[in-house]
């Protein structure tokens, strides 16, 4: 059985502003312990401050987002199949928002594998 990360290793990755660290070893501990309310709360938080980094480097949530590319090349791509759905919804323009509906991932989830889409020019931004 893995060991369970404690409240001092969760704090110590806030401490540092690691919020996609601190949101994994919450979760962690989660596992191992349930009713951590404490846990919770970090994972809450964590995952509204990186919802937020995410919308914020992508322009937030009315940003459209379309391919950036001939379809012909995206099986050049390595891509999982979260981000095979999400390209696939942003053949055509469609605003963040609308994306993060459609799909059916947990927002964090989604706006992470976005970011990574368009860090890889699969997909852009368009307009202000």
């Amino acid at each position: 059985m893995s060991k369970v990360p404690t409240h001092e290793e969760i704090d110590a990755r806030l401490a540092l502003d690691d919020h996609s660290g601190a949101l994994e070893l919450a979760r962690l501990r989660l596992e191992g312990e349930p009713d951590d309310a404490r846990a919770a709360g970090v994972v809450a938080r964590s995952t509204a401050v990186l919802t937020q980094m995410y919308l914020g480097r992508l322009g937030g949530p009315q940003r459209r987002v379309r391919l950036a590319m001939p379809r012909e090349r995206l099986r050049w791509n390595s891509m999982d199949h979260r981000a095979g759905f999400l390209v696939s919804i942003a053949e055509e323009p469609t605003t963040i928002e609308e994306l993060l509906e459609i799909c059916g991932m947990p927002a964090l989830e989604a706006l992470g594998v976005l970011v990574d889409l368009v860090d890889r020019k699969v997909l852009r931004l368009e307009g202000a």
